[in-house]
């Protein structure tokens, strides 16, 4: 007659439930500690990404920037380009809402620890831009990027067209962190923008004198 079968006890029934969940808990670990790392390298995947979308986006803005032609208020003709360490404000041909020349503006924004770059602009074709002084509303406002650590704006060319156009031996253009067309009597030759870990260097018209020719031919000068 054949034995009996023996069962397990309640022991190694217990053991054998507390080994089980020691695996079950060790392998639900691992998945989280590995799903939220994988979540943050995502993340900062992403993140990046969007920076260099928006930063080749702003390369084609400021490369369009155009030396245009304005009166300041005293009526002289002059360049239509304020610049900062934390704004500028320029006409571009290359919008970045309408794809259209545009009078745009880019603010560098606090908000608490962070920064963030916004973008606002208003299309040449729903404004007769005419002077240094004109009140501009900026019908469209975009928020670039978010939660940066830091931006700033660097200029460098002539520090006025005196200056360029003595050609006096030594002197040559420099950085500037402020630049204002008004003052000076020129655009400037380069923009650099340092947002966080990428820095972009644009080129602009290096003579934007031209654009002063049929004020010159009308008697204007």
């Amino acid at each position: 007659m054949a034995g009996k079968q023996r069962g397990f006890t309640l022991v190694e029934l217990l053991i054998a439930i507390t080994l089980l969940s020691l695996v079950m808990v060790t392998g639900t670990f691992a998945y989280f500690q590995l799903a939220s790392r994988w979540d943050k390298e995502l993340g900062d995947f992403q993140q990046q990404a969007q920076t260099a979308k928006v930063v080749t986006q702003l390369e084609q803005v400021l490369k369009g920037i155009i030396p245009y032609v304005v009166r300041d208020k005293e009526g002289k003709p002059t360049f239509f380009f304020v610049g900062s360490e934390s704004r500028l404000l320029a006409v571009t041909n290359n919008g970045l809402i309408s794809g259209k020349p545009e009078v745009f503006r880019l603010v560098l924004q606090q908000q608490e620890s962070h920064f963030q770059l916004v973008y606002q602009a208003i299309a040449m074709e729903k404004v007769i831009l005419t002077s240094t002084e004109q009140s501009l509303d900026f019908s469209s406002t975009k928020v670039l990027l978010n939660r940066l650590q830091g931006a700033d704006f660097n200029y460098y060319g002539w520090q006025s067209l005196t200056l360029k156009s003595n050609r006096i031996p030594g002197t040559k253009p420099s950085w500037f962190n402020n630049y204002r067309s008004q003052e000076r009597g020129l655009t400037p030759e380069y923009i650099k923008l340092k947002i966080d870990d990428f820095t972009l260097f644009s080129q602009l018209d290096r003579e934007p004198s031209h654009w002063k020719g049929h004020f010159s031919e009308g008697g204007m000068l």
